[in-house]
């Protein structure tokens, strides 16, 4: 039987930012750890502006320089042309900027109760080890930006 702990590694600026809060394993996250570190990180990407408009987003390259989602507020939860450019822009997004997200599938829907809100709910794989375990968060984009569950 192999030694290999059902874990993941701790992203480098997890690491550097938080030392006191790391697990006893040595930069090494556990199923809740991991499952934490990735909310995280989609609350910050799907809450920073990309310097980038919609179309220029989805038509170039991305570097570092175009981390974040582009300005979505002129977007209509009601229109489901809106609706499937968010689904792009997001899906384009994670698949740049959180690399431990595999096989992303993306539900896009309008937000009940919300004028124009959004709701997301990405599903994926991740590494664990080497097990890929299913993850799945929901996420509510409004025009002030986004929670992450």
């Amino acid at each position: 039987m192999s030694g290999l702990a059902a874990a993941a590694p701790s992203p480098l600026f997890d690491r550097l930012c938080s030392v006191a809060s790391l697990p006893s394993g040595g930069g090494l996250l556990d199923a809740a750890g991991l499952h934490q570190s990735i909310a995280r990180e989609l609350g910050l990407l799907l809450n920073t502006r990309s310097r980038r408009t919609v179309e220029e987003f989805l038509a170039d390259k991305l570097t570092v320089l175009d981390y974040g989602v582009p300005d979505l507020s002129a977007m209509s939860a009601r229109s489901i042309t809106d609706l499937a450019l968010v689904r792009s822009v997001v899906a384009k997004a994670i698949i740049r900027f959180e690399p431990r997200l595999l096989h992303l599938q993306l539900e896009v829907a309008p937000q009940i109760g919300a004028r124009d809100g959004v709701f997301l709910r990405i599903t994926a794989a991740v590494l664990l080890g080497q097990t890929l375990r299913r993850v799945q968060f929901d996420t509510d984009v409004a025009a002030g930006g986004s929670s992450t569950r």
